[in-house]
């Protein structure tokens, strides 16, 4: 038998669950974790709703003026979410926490509970000192002349919440996606952790700790970096999922256990949502998943070619694999997002010098280069919607693209029965 050259030869790999048992013991565990954290959410939920009025603490998440009144996101200590209004003019009450009281509707059920809901309220007090996280966001606001610019470095640096006018400006040009924190930037981060990890730590290892797994070190370093970022952050949803795949994806490949992306992905989903069922309502976690689905589909479908096309290329994959999706929810379009694959690919660059300039004396360094992004003309506004019918159909042709090697085969296989088959020319 010829020796394998590589520890992680692909020989050698096998699948995280190998059998028709490990699958359903799998299944069994996660059903009943999930039914465990469904039943705390339940028992939060009868909490909150138990009298007509609920007087508490609130964290404020977000906080928008409208024309007439005032819109707060606020959060209980047990994680419930929720919107509510006021007429009364506020500072800027993002990362306090307030003294309210809030007014249960009659017909508030735990489907509610769990998706999100509106109450009425009425604010009584401030009760805390501004969270460290929006702290550091004021200080970013500070370094950049524009409002919306020192919004768009901290949402992207602190996953902090940004206002309408931002917002607006991502939508038009097609990058909303470049300001959620997700696995596109999680990559960055753990790129250049591992780099810096890997230079300072190589001659200790081998002056120090020649007989340790320098990798697994270096990793469990970078793991424990990118979990607490995630819990400063306060755990949004599509990073949330990004880091549970780095980390189960590190621990697998470890084992040699990760050989499927396509299952790895699955499960991790299913045990992110037995942990946290109100994932299941998260628009931006469905996003995230479908996003990293359509990677690992196109390097499946792609594989021959070298890294350098497929760099250039997945990205017009995946805006393209998305659209059907995005507007089965958001049904605003402008030519301008067709260039969004370009600026994906262009804000490989800029995001790393976005940490840098952060860091640096000169935060305001590439400030202009986000004006003039922002002043490009979007043209006129149509309306596209993907009706529910067709979202199906294209969801199931997407997965049966999985099988695409077996339709090949099965292909390759009927064309060679035809040729032994058909009468031969005298």
């Amino acid at each position: 038998m010829k020796p394998t050259s590589s520890l992680y030869s692909k020989d050698l790999q096998v699948a995280l669950l190998s059998n028709s048992k490990e699958r359903v013991i799998f299944l069994i565990t996660v059903l009943s974790i999930f039914l465990l954290t469904l039943s705390l959410e339940y028992q939060n939920y009868k909490e909150f709703s138990h009298f007509s009025s609920n007087l508490g603490v609130f964290r404020v998440l977000n906080h928008y003026e409208k024309e007439d009144y005032s819109v707060l996101k606020l959060e209980t200590k047990n994680g419930y979410s929720f919107y509510t209004t006021s007429k009364d003019r506020f500072i800027n009450l993002k990362g306090y926490r307030v003294k309210a009281e809030i007014f249960i509707k009659d017909e508030f059920y735990f489907l509610d509970y769990l998706k999100g809901s509106f109450h009425k309220s009425e604010v009584l007090a401030l009760e805390s000192e501004l969270e460290y996280r929006f702290t550091l966001q004021n200080l970013i606001m500070e370094q950049h002349s524009s409002k919306m610019l020192g919004e768009l470095y901290s949402t992207i640096l602190f996953a902090t919440p940004i206002g309408n006018e931002l917002r607006e400006h991502l939508s038009r040009l097609g990058v909303s996606h470049l300001a959620v924190l997700s696995g596109f930037h999680i990559s960055f981060i753990t790129a250049i952790l591992f780099f810096l990890l890997r230079v300072i730590y190589s001659p200790i290892h081998r002056r120090f700790f020649p007989y340790r797994n320098s990798y697994r070190d270096i990793v469990v370093v970078t793991g424990t970096f990118i979990f607490s970022y995630l819990i400063f952050i306060d755990s949004p949803p599509s990073f949330l999922r990004a880091v549970a795949m780095f980390l189960i994806g590190a621990i697998l490949f470890d084992r040699n256990l990760l050989k499927a992306n396509f299952e790895t992905l699955l499960y991790a989903s299913i045990l992110l949502i037995a942990l946290f069922p109100k994932l299941i309502f998260a628009v931006g976690f469905w996003f995230s998943v479908a996003g990293v689905f359509y990677i690992f589909l196109f390097l499946k479908l792609f594989k021959s070619l070298n890294a350098v096309w497929q760099i250039i290329f997945i990205n017009f994959w995946v805006f393209l694999a998305m659209l059907p999706i995005t507007h089965s929810i958001f049904s605003e379009f402008y030519f301008s997002q067709l260039l969004s694959p370009l600026w994906t690919i262009l804000f490989i660059a800029i995001y790393p010098a976005m940490i840098i300039v952060t860091l640096s004396p000169y935060p305001e360094l590439i400030d202009p280069i986000f004006e003039s992004f922002f002043s490009i003309e979007s043209g006129e506004l149509y309306s596209f919607d993907v009706s529910t019918l067709w979202l199906t159909i294209y969801i199931a042709f997407s997965l049966s693209l999985l099988k695409v090697d077996e339709v090949k085969n099965f292909l390759k296989y009927l064309n060679r029965l035809y040729r032994e088959l058909r009468p031969h020319r005298q």
